[in-house]
């Protein structure tokens, strides 16, 4: 028995908690067949079939009888499964983080991977100085679009790059598949792979949108992949790109590897179940 049933004597739902990680494994997946969900969840045929016609009739996710695969509806959200594994990091982060927001006076944001997306593990902090406001940033920064992305991707392992990819390609988003063009990844992982950090891409964005801030970010390594992403946020009518790398590049740099080593000695890993 659970501290919380045994505090509260509530029992949990069995059925809600299966519920939940077919919500996360089709989320994960962008979109997935009952033969990927099921080895995703490991739950029986018959289990696994109900699931997935009561959330069809609830209205979060829909099935695609052309290809076979399920996916979540527009706007539907899924929470993560990966709380206690994110908090773990965000406690390892904290006085590094603490410490990289005295050097750089715009926000700064730690982001890892999410599926087909990057999640900020626990949001910009704000600047010491001059910073606007960037919680309409969202908490999900896209994976081909955002710097926490285009970093995440052109350091990440091979087999990661590849599911990502895959799950790209199935995504409701238009814009992410619209920017899967190989020739262009290919010479993007090669620049960012080069110069060591990774900027953000208005390509798909309106000219209202917040992906239209600058955006520069550097991966935080365990061996020789990326396990996180460091980024700076600014507003680029006040700094241009020169001037972040040159001033605020170094700092960057220093706060990942330090929390490189910190994951090191930790044992922290991402958590992909």
């Amino acid at each position: 028995m659970s501290r919380l049933e045994s505090a509260s004597g509530v029992k949990s739902i069995a059925s809600l908690k299966r519920g939940l990680e077919v919500l996360r494994a089709i989320d994960r997946a962008c979109a997935g067949t009952f033969s990927e969900l099921q080895m995703q969840t490991v739950l029986p045929k018959a289990t696994l079939a109900r699931v997935l016609k009561t959330l069809g009739e609830a209205g979060w996710i829909r099935h695609h009888a052309r290809t076979g695969r399920y996916s979540l509806v527009p706007g539907a959200s899924v929470p993560s499964s990966s709380t206690a594994s994110h908090a773990r990091l965000s406690g390892l982060s904290a006085d590094i983080r603490v410490t990289l927001q005295r050097r750089i006076p715009w926000p700064t944001d730690l982001g890892i991977r999410d599926g087909a997306a990057m999640l900020s593990v626990d949001g910009p902090y704000a600047g010491n100085g001059m910073s606007a406001n960037f919680s309409v940033l969202g908490s999900r920064p896209s994976m081909l679009r955002s710097s926490l992305g285009r970093c995440y991707l052109s350091f990440c392992s091979e087999d990661d790059r590849k599911d990502i990819l895959a799950a790209l390609a199935r995504s409701r988003v238009e814009a992410d598949r619209a920017g899967l063009h190989p020739d262009e990844l290919r010479r993007m992982i090669a620049m960012v792979r080069h110069q060591g950090y990774a900027t953000r891409s208005a390509a798909h964005a309106s000219v209202d949108s917040p992906e239209r801030f600058g955006a520069l970010a550097v991966p935080v390594l365990r061996g020789d992949h990326a396990v996180a992403c460091i980024c700076v946020v600014w507003i680029p009518a006040i700094a241009t790109e020169e001037q972040i790398v040159h001033n605020y590049l170094a700092p960057l740099r220093d706060a990942a590897d330090a929390l490189g080593e910190k994951i090191r000695r930790a044992g922290w890993a991402p958590d992909r179940a």
